[in-house]
């Protein structure tokens, strides 16, 4: 796991102290309560670096393996429950303080996570850097918008560029183009398959080469399409072939990137509609058009 997924992850745990177990006195002697925020709590701490032998030291306490939220433990269970509990919440918060001290900030419901897969090759990098700009100058800095660009911090391992882009409405408007990027990839790849197919039939290059026009018409009608519906769903009725073309352009930009193996994500703590907006770049061959799902649905 890369810096900025991890302090995403510690971020959206919240407060833990109040997800500690606690005790609280009773006539029949002290019960341990809290323990279905404890068992969520370490639900949510899978995956954090280092953390599974506190995890298993939490999970081995017989009080912790059960499913009641209050339980009566006799005492040395109730002590190594909240020792382990503890030494769990201390690494937590000195792991959350070296990566404060280290500079990893905060993400907010404005910002956004690029993945390049450019280990390495600083050029690869530079100019995959220098598409994603000029996708985000030619789309968010509308005054409608309200985006903006800065980059939070850059992570290693495939490269993890953490962004603030201003508004919610950018991460939203980026999260479309997105979509509608892997609209046109898939689409891309469905004719990159065709071409391989015909080519291995060995047909005259005339037929390959009016194949080809096909596909490229096809795609620049796909990309008109997407445009036109991303225009409208953003900015209304309101037309303006500048900023038109600015959008296909932005789209075809991140359609590259996305052949690059290049991945957009919002932070954790965006809106689950704007989260919506993105696709799963796991799935990319599965993704659909949302004008076809808007006119099915008109339809139905």
């Amino acid at each position: 796991m890369n810096l900025l997924a991890t302090k995403q992850q510690i971020d959206a745990l919240g407060n833990i102290d109040s997800l500690m177990p606690t005790i609280a006195a009773t006539q029949q002697g002290p019960i341990t309560q809290n323990l279905d925020k404890l068992r969520n709590f370490v639900a949510k701490c899978r995956g954090i670096p280092g953390i599974e032998k506190y995890i298993v030291r939490v999970e081995q306490n017989q009080g912790f393996q059960s499913t009641q939220p209050t339980l009566r433990l006799n005492p040395d269970l109730q002590g190594e429950l909240f020792s382990a509990a503890s030494d769990l919440k201390d690494y937590i918060k000195s792991l959350a303080s070296f990566l404060n001290a280290l500079g990893v900030q905060s993400p907010t419901e404005s910002d956004i996570y690029v993945q390049f897969r450019t280990v390495g090759d600083l050029p690869a990098f530079k100019a995959q850097l220098e598409t994603l700009q000029l996708i985000l100058e030619q789309t968010i800095l509308d005054s409608k918008i309200g985006g903006k660009m800065e980059i939070r911090s850059i992570d290693k391992g495939s490269i993890w560029l953490h962004l603030y882009i201003g508004s919610i409405q950018a991460v939203g408007f980026v999260g479309s183009i997105a979509w509608s990027a892997a609209v046109v990839y898939k689409k891309f790849q469905e004719g990159r398959l065709v071409e391989q197919h015909v080519e291995s039939l060995k047909i005259k290059n005339e037929a390959l080469k009016q194949i080809q026009e096909a596909q490229e018409k096809l795609l620049k009608d796909v990309v008109e399409a997407e445009a036109k519906h991303l225009e409208k769903e953003i900015f209304g009725e309101e037309e303006n072939p500048d900023r038109l073309e600015r959008i296909k352009h932005a789209i075809r930009l991140m359609q590259e990137l996305l052949e690059k193996g290049a991945e957009v994500h919002p932070a954790l703590m965006a809106p689950e509609n704007v989260k919506n907006l993105f696709p799963d770049f796991k799935k990319l061959g599965a993704v659909e058009s949302r004008i076809k799902k808007i006119t099915e649905n008109a339809g139905g």
